[in-house]
């Protein structure tokens, strides 16, 4: 539990996200973790992990000019109970279906030298509420209701994609 965070505000805000989140056709629940000797408490290593293992991961599903339509997503940094770091990602993914995406992350697996249990890709077939809700089980607000913003990470901040062109496109905001 995060010290000094205010209960009443973090419910607040997480509801506000929630809300949000609902609106946005989230398709997919793809959860990363760092492989085993790259594990880190260092949130900037990281999130330099993720980038390689995103960026992989898109050029398997997109080819290699993915940047220019990527797949988008939102993105939860979470570190788990023994600090190091994870994310959550929920994909908007409608262009895709599920044998792709999972293609797209067995290659990554196995260009990566990554184990089964670095990379987990799943159909979101339960509760939207309750799976966002999941991923943000570690954001708590303080008393003027900010909260750690870092634990978010979306497509275009990742890859410093421009936000103008996500949004004409994506209409996500």
């Amino acid at each position: 539990m995060n010290k000094g965070y205010n209960r009443k505000i973090t419910e607040w805000t997480k509801s506000q996200l929630n809300g949000w989140l609902i609106t946005q056709n989230i398709t997919h629940f793809f959860t990363i973790r760092l492989p085993f000797l790259a594990y880190t408490t260092n949130f900037d290593k990281a999130e330099g992990h993720l980038r390689k293992i995103v960026k992989r991961f898109e050029k398997s599903l997109l080819g290699c000019h993915w940047k220019r339509y990527p797949l988008h997503f939102v993105g939860f940094a979470e570190r788990g109970r023994f600090g190091l770091w994870h994310w959550h990602l929920l994909l908007l993914a409608e262009k895709f279906t599920t044998e792709q995406l999972l293609e797209a992350m067995i290659e990554t697996r196995y260009y990566m030298e990554l184990s089964k249990h670095d990379l987990d890709l799943q159909p979101i077939d339960r509760t939207p509420g309750h799976l966002n809700g999941y991923c943000m089980k570690e954001i708590w607000a303080d008393n003027n209701g900010h909260f750690d913003s870092d634990r978010f990470i979306f497509s275009w901040d990742l890859f410093n994609l421009p936000v103008k062109s996500v949004l004409d496109k994506r209409h996500i905001l």
